[in-house]
């Protein structure tokens, strides 16, 4: 590090730290009236070295912005760093909002430097993961991924449906670090799942998880977005006059990365791709040759 960067970095320091006390010294009365009730939940403000801060897996974002943390560092204004909320629980200090803020914080001065902290008091670590969707969702949107972890952890009832359908038809639910990758039988498309399932509910999706992961064999293409939403739409159309049976050895001829170039490279009809992908399905496929009662036309394109 050359001499002036060392000389503004120590001069950044010394202007925090004089704030911090200055802030301190503002903020005695509102510690010594009491804490903050919220909801009914006490919280109150406290200055806490950052080593003793401690993340949890389960409510913060598995890909931190690399640019965020080097904008908080390039652009650092004490006045703007705002207060760092934090979970005091089981004689630890768990980060709820903040994480950025604390990476940046630390490479400027230090883990030894001081923070004002919004500290929530012995709540679960299930209210610890809503609280950090409700709070981030709201300042930097999160990726949908790190948000239904949260909700998850957090017992979102959506997601523990969801969960546990998958579970039950050997399908692995993308939202852990180590589970986006994509891969045969999982499901990184979350949003579309939820979307799906606010649509046709849980009996429906139950159904369609199985039909796409036993008609391709938990083929990853099966599990794109464009296909849980089409077999959403089908499953919605024709709820009680699809075979499932005939659906999976029909449709298993097909892969479906075609279905999903079929509709996409249909620029004349104005539908959706789901609703497209599904209707290739019906008269392309399920309704060809031998079989079943051939399905009744009910697009309305």
């Amino acid at each position: 590090m050359n001499t002036m960067n060392a000389m503004s970095k120590e001069t950044n320091k010394t202007q925090a730290m004089l704030y911090l006390e200055n802030k301190r010294k503002a903020n005695t009365a509102e510690q010594s009236v009491g804490q903050q009730i919220t909801n009914g939940v006490k919280s109150e403000i406290i200055s806490l070295p950052l080593y003793k801060l401690n993340v949890v897996e389960t409510s913060q974002r598995d890909n931190l912005s690399k640019k965020k943390i080097n904008d908080i560092i390039r652009e650092y204004d004490p006045n703007l760093l705002g207060i760092i909320t934090v979970s005091y629980r089981n004689g630890k200090w768990y980060i709820i909002d903040g994480q950025h803020r604390v990476i940046a914080l630390t490479t400027l001065f230090g883990d030894d430097f001081l923070v004002d902290c919004k500290v929530i008091r012995d709540i679960s670590q299930q209210k610890e993961s809503m609280y950090f969707v409700k709070l981030n969702d709201s300042s930097t949107p999160l990726q949908y991924a790190d948000k239904a972890k949260g909700l998850f952890y957090g017992e979102d009832e959506t997601m523990t449906v969801l969960s546990n359908l998958c579970k039950k038809n050997g399908v692995d639910l993308g939202i852990f670090k180590d589970n986006r990758a994509t891969a045969d039988s999982r499901i990184t498309a979350v949003k579309a799942l939820v979307v799906t399932y606010n649509k046709i509910g849980e009996e429906k999706t139950d159904r369609l998880i199985r039909l796409l992961n036993d008609t391709w064999d938990g083929a990853y293409a099966a599990f794109r977005q464009e296909m849980i939403k089409a077999v959403g739409y089908l499953l919605n159309l024709y709820s009680r006059e699809l075979d499932d049976n005939k659906f999976i050895k029909k449709l298993s001829k097909v892969n479906p990365a075609d279905l999903i170039r079929m509709a996409k490279s249909d620029r004349i009809t104005t539908a959706k791709t789901e609703a497209k992908i599904a209707r290739i399905m019906v008269n392309n496929y399920y309704n060809k040759g031998k079989g079943a009662t051939p399905l009744e036309y009910k697009f309305n394109f």
